[in-house]
């Protein structure tokens, strides 16, 4: 594996001072060239996130296309890798009609925007703004004509060498009209986001572009997409602030990276700036080299040390995430070569103070005396950018739709059925609405785990339960046990004594995965009429469910005990033997004292609490760490 590099421009305002305009950008091709040259980086794209205009006039439009055939020329970078989003400078305001206007206070949830994004008619009306904008994009790039009617955004999925990678080209500016102080008020879209991911093609790196920082969105807004995006995305590259920053969440919280680029060019004697990435896979990082305009001595590029009093020499190194390290295979001796020099850590990153208690001494224990069963939930295959359980029903419903089996009343009562977690209900609707090609089709495509991989489930790799039992249906744990035997609903139902004792006994790591698995969409356990069946029908599911719960302790990890069916096992097993059962254990996140207490006299579970960070569990994965190096 080699390199994959891009240059990072951001908030050009072409247009406005032609005069300084092109002197700061002449200078800048000069630079580029010589930086390149100078550390021998091979361009592979370059991404412009926005404000490439000053006013989204079009005959602005006139000096972005010359600027953009002198930057190829200087790059050398196919002209298809040239990717660009639009900023709130795009937007021409003269083109705005006072409906949308008018109307953009009554957009302030969720629903209403999903609603302007689902509708072609209605999103062109609030996107007439950046017309100019759009005939430039799709005049000058292949990428850019999708066959959309006005869309948002772009997937462009691309191939360097052989890795593969998915570009996220979103718009944050389609509702920026311009009004007074418009932080904390654009808005995104938990569709635009949503739909973005679903185009990937199961890319081993994702780049995610967009021109405001989260810190700009609707508070909705944000809570809705934050977590997605840097969850699923790889890098997060964005601009608008005019100023430089880098948050490496993907060295301490196994968390994209984000990049924020300055402004290009705002004035003279404005902090002027750009950069360059470029990250080496094979070695797990990424250089980073940053810029700045110096005016002076009739203005030139220099080296930008701004970022941290840590930074010398303009650039970083930093480790990629995780969720990449982990993807591709590493060239130990040159790793070690790299690691003997600093790697930059984000500051902030540095004050935040993890506290990972030990392990309770009688599970570790049990686990030794392979007497534990580990119970892997939903959150354990999270970190890999597979749909939670409330994001794969959104796409059942949104396929649902795509078919044309919804109405406007049936699309509210989905809504409030979410709202209201009534997911098997839901489940139940959309199973029977795609049919079962349809269903097996979607399952397939979203919990695909090619080109994927969890930092959780190799730790758990690690640790030697005497079996799992798992209510996932991905393949996750079948990836990283290579002994793994999987057993479905229905061999589990023909199971008798006998025979579930002597797969303990066998040279194999039995996988009960009880609610079936995505490459076999038939044997799925997803609706409330699937759960009756393997409940009251299948009695011997049940027992043997039953008497490994019973004979073993289990680890619950990443399981938010919503699920009703385990619920009810683990209190009819408390309540038949009056809690004279093994104990078990979970790793439960922000819980209180008074839920711990419940756990404990209503279900024979011992809470492991941990606090969630920045909305990531990297404590827990700390805890798994400190597990897994009891066993070494």
């Amino acid at each position: 594996m080699g390199n994959i590099s891009w240059l990072h421009l951001s908030d050009l305002h072409l247009g406005r001072d032609v005069y300084n305009e092109e002197v700061i950008l002449k200078e800048l091709l000069i630079d580029i060239k010589k930086q390149t040259d100078l550390n021998k980086i091979k361009l592979d794209f370059v991404f412009i996130t926005g404000d490439i205009t000053f006013s989204g006039q079009e005959k602005e439009f006139a000096y972005v296309q010359d600027f953009l055939n002198k930057l190829q020329n200087v790059t050398n970078v196919d002209k298809e890798n040239i990717i660009l989003i639009p900023g709130n400078h795009d937007v021409n305001r003269e083109d705005l009609l006072s409906v949308a206007k008018n109307s953009k206070k009554l957009l302030n949830n969720r629903e209403a925007i999903s609603a302007i994004i689902g509708n072609d008619a209605e999103r062109e009306i609030y996107t007439r703004g950046l017309l100019n904008y759009r005939k430039f994009i799709e005049h000058n790039f292949l990428w850019a004509n999708s066959g959309k009617n006005d869309p948002l955004f772009y997937t462009i999925n691309k191939r360097v060498e052989d890795v593969s990678i998915s570009i996220l080209a979103m718009n944050t500016a389609w509702l920026a009209y311009g009004d007074d102080n418009e932080k904390g008020k654009i808005i995104l879209g938990e569709r635009q986001v949503r739909e973005a991911f679903n185009e990937t093609d199961n890319p081993q790196i994702t780049i995610a572009l967009m021109h405001h920082p989260f810190e700009w969105l609707e508070w909705f807004d944000s809570n809705d997409v934050k977590q997605m995006m840097e969850r699923r995305a790889d890098f997060i590259l964005n601009g608008h602030e005019h100023r430089l920053e880098i948050i490496g969440k993907g060295s301490v919280f196994g968390k994209a990276f984000r990049i924020s680029a300055g402004s290009v060019y705002e004035m003279r004697n404005h902090l002027n700036s750009y950069n360059i990435v470029s990250s080496d896979i094979s070695t797990g990082t990424a250089t980073c080299y940053f810029r700045r305009f110096v005016d002076r001595d009739g203005g030139f590029w220099s080296e930008d040390n701004t970022l941290d009093d840590s930074i010398h020499s303009g650039k970083i190194c930093v480790k990629l995430s995780e969720r990449i390290v982990e993807t591709f295979p590493i060239n130990v001796e040159k790793q070690k070569k790299v690691e003997k020099e600093e790697l930059w850590i984000n500051p902030a990153d540095n004050n935040v103070q993890l506290f990972i208690p030990d392990m309770p001494r009688d599970l570790i224990n049990r686990i030794r005396n392979g007497k534990c069963i580990l119970f892997a939930g939903a959150g354990t295959s999270l970190d890999a950018g597979l749909p939670s359980w409330y994001e794969l029903l959104k796409n059942m419903i949104e396929r649902v739709d795509e078919c044309g089996q919804l109405d406007e009343g049936q699309k509210d009562e989905l809504k409030f059925l979410i709202d209201q977690q009534e997911f098997t209900i839901v489940a139940e609707f959309c199973k029977e609405k795609l049919g079962k090609k349809g269903f097996a089709d979607l399952i397939k495509e979203k919990l695909n785990t090619k080109s994927k991989t969890s930092l959780i489930h190799n730790i758990l790799a690690d640790i030697p339960f005497k079996a799992i039992i798992t209510s996932n249906y991905d393949n996750f744990i079948e990836k990283t046990h290579g002994n793994a035997k999987v057993i479905l609903p229905d061999d589990i139902n023909r199971l008798d004594e006998y025979t579930i004792d002597s797969i303990f006994e066998e040279d194999m790591l039995p996988v009960f995965k009880i609610h079936g698995s995505y490459d076999d969409p038939g044997s799925i356990i997803l609706t409330d009429n699937d759960y009756r069946n393997v409940i009251f029908k299948r009695e011997r599911y049940r027992d043997n469910l039953r008497r490994l719960f019973r004979d073993k302790s289990l680890l619950f990890v990443g399981f938010s005990f919503r699920d009703s069916s385990i619920n009810l096992l683990l209190q009819e097993i408390f309540t038949i033997t009056d809690g004279m059962t093994n104990s078990h254990y979970a790793f439960l996140s922000d819980i209180g004292g008074i839920q711990k207490d419940f756990f404990w006299k209503s279900r024979n579970i011992r809470v492991i609490p941990y606090q969630t960070v920045d909305g990531t569990h990297i404590v827990l994965n700390k805890m798994l760490e400190k597990m897994r190096d009891e066993f070494k």
